[in-house]
């Protein structure tokens, strides 16, 4: 587990400096290392959120790939966590962005139930709600 430590570490360092292909090159061997030694785990989540987080911030994908399968293993090993919310908000975004708004929806509102039930007078759960309200002022509700 070093050596996706080692490379995840200097994926971050090339991403900062602005080298996001040396970047995800580094991440994409610590994702294939640790599915190798530990498929469907939560380090791969891990490295699946900070690539699809790459991405996005280079401008290069939306990182919806990455963001759906990283919300799948934490649905089966974190479920009702506050890391299974934001994997739901970030999913439920991207498909808000692409026009997928029933989709969207449903995953916006997974996101919403978790933060009412941690507290409901949040600033994460307003910021819930103003997700959940475009994406059903998009779906006509």
């Amino acid at each position: 587990m070093q050596q996706v430590m080692d490379r995840t570490r200097r994926g971050h360092e090339e991403h900062r400096a602005g080298n996001h292909s040396e970047a995800l090159y580094l991440m994409n061997e610590a994702l294939a290392i640790v599915e190798r030694a530990m498929p469907e785990s939560l380090e791969v989540a891990v490295v699946l959120t900070s690539i699809a987080r790459m991405l996005q911030e280079s401008g290069t994908d939306r990182g919806f790939k990455q963001h759906w399968l990283a919300l799948q293993i934490r649905m089966q090993h974190q479920p009702n966590t506050a890391i299974e919310a934001e994997s739901h908000e970030q999913v439920g975004m991207i498909l808000l962005s692409e026009h997928q708004h029933t989709e969207a929806l449903k995953h916006l509102q997974k996101a919403l139930s978790f933060h009412i039930g941690q507290n409901p007078s949040s600033i994460m759960t307003a910021i819930q709600y103003i997700h959940l309200g475009q994406a059903r002022q998009n779906t006509g509700q």
